[in-house]
């Protein structure tokens, strides 16, 4: 859009500036052109049914199908639309009062969209990680506790003044002491 307000933009920026990211395909542009005329041809269908259905709640007759078409054409624009920009290899500038400004504007506030979003994505990854080894140091707590619980109870066990009331706790919770948490 900034080549079509301004051609001679092309040579003030530094090279690559108008280069598409490495990532991107023309292929993944289509398939996501067609992803976004899919997705607003099924909004405006959904919106359809739901102002029909509450017409015939209200006792008023359904809306034609006319309507509906009418609607679509929105759809039927844009998808015409992306062809002719993959066609031309040109995106005409929209929006009103379309500046080089406004558009810079805009990609900085994507940039930082961008970078909080990758920021974010590392910081749930690394979460990961973390949570994982915790779960683990927690595991190996249990593990140790365990067996000093069951290395104290043989002790107080082989004591005579005591020995009558952990053997019944003994007796009654064995299985419990002798499984290896670990």
């Amino acid at each position: 859009m900034m080549i079509g307000i301004d051609p001679k933009i092309k040579k003030k920026k530094p090279e690559g500036y108008f280069n598409l990211d490495e990532d991107l395909t023309q292929e993944w542009i289509e398939e996501h052109q067609a992803f976004l005329v899919q997705e607003m041809r099924q909004k405006i269908e959904k919106k359809f049914q739901k102002e029909n259905e509450k017409l015939v709640a209200d006792g008023q007759r359904e809306m034609k199908a006319t309507e509906l078409e009418e609607r679509l054409q929105a759809a039927n624009e844009l998808e015409e639309k992306y062809e002719t920009e993959n066609k031309t290899k040109k995106v005409k500038p929209e929006g009103k009062g379309a500046t080089l400004e406004k558009m810079e504007e805009s990609i900085t506030k994507l940039d930082q969209r961008i970078e909080t979003l990758l920021v974010q994505a590392e910081d749930k990854e690394s979460n990961k990680e973390v949570a994982l080894g915790t779960s683990k140091i927690v595991s190996l707590w249990i593990g140790y506790l365990s067996k000093a619980l069951l290395t104290t109870t043989l002790e107080l066990y082989r004591s005579s003044t005591h020995s009558c009331l952990l053997q019944e706790i003994w007796c009654s919770n064995r299985q419990i002491f002798l499984q290896d948490p670990t």
